[in-house]
């Protein structure tokens, strides 16, 4: 009885393997990962210059349910703020509203993410926005994502090589992201040198 179940998984594996071989003769030797990561890079860019172009847009996408906008509001009742960020102060915009109303809505866009060609967007974490005294402090997390890259013809040459896999590892610091800040008509931006405001 057990020869019989040791026989049906050789057999299953035998035959994975010759499907797996023909399947590797029949597609595509090369660029077939690399079209796929390229349409999908340029489709991200494509909607990151959208959303750029119209970043007043972003509370009513929140509203109606865009995944890659996070959003915040503070209560603040100080005359003048200051924005701490360290990485990409060019990515942030300054919207003044137009009644004083001692609230800060800050709306973050967080632009789809591949590594390797696969796409990691629901791993990467958007910046931690935290209201600190007289201080709107934003702080990417950073963190090491590791991958390994197996060859095609894996299921020809497992035994043969030793490794054929390729460990990589690569840094983020956070994603690519935009940030919108509603601010009230009278509050004072301190140090707003590299902000840009929406007029």
């Amino acid at each position: 009885m057990r020869n019989k179940y040791i026989k049906l998984i050789v057999s299953i594996y035998l035959a994975l393997l010759v499907i797996g071989t023909i399947v590797y003769y029949f597609i595509p030797k090369e660029k077939l990962i690399e079209a796929q990561a390229a349409i999908s890079s340029r489709e991200t860019q494509k909607r990151f210059i959208a959303v750029f172009d119209n970043i007043t847009a972003l509370p009513k996408m929140k509203l109606e349910g865009d995944r890659n906008i996070e959003s915040y509001t503070f209560n603040y009742e100080g005359n003048a703020l200051r924005i701490m960020n360290e990485n990409n102060k060019k990515q942030i915009f300054v919207d003044k509203k137009s009644i004083s109303d001692n609230k800060v809505e800050v709306y973050v866009y967080k632009a789809s993410s591949a590594l390797g060609g696969i796409d990691i967007t629901d791993k990467i974490k958007g910046p931690s926005i935290e209201m600190i005294n007289n201080y709107l402090n934003i702080e990417y997390e950073k963190k090491e994502y590791k991958y390994t890259v197996f060859p095609k013809d894996i299921t020809i040459t497992q035994f043969y090589e030793r490794d054929k896999s390729k460990m990589y590892s690569q840094y983020s610091g956070g994603g690519t992201c935009i940030i919108y800040i509603k601010v009230p008509k009278d509050l004072v931006i301190l140090h707003d040198e590299e902000i840009k405001y929406v007029e």
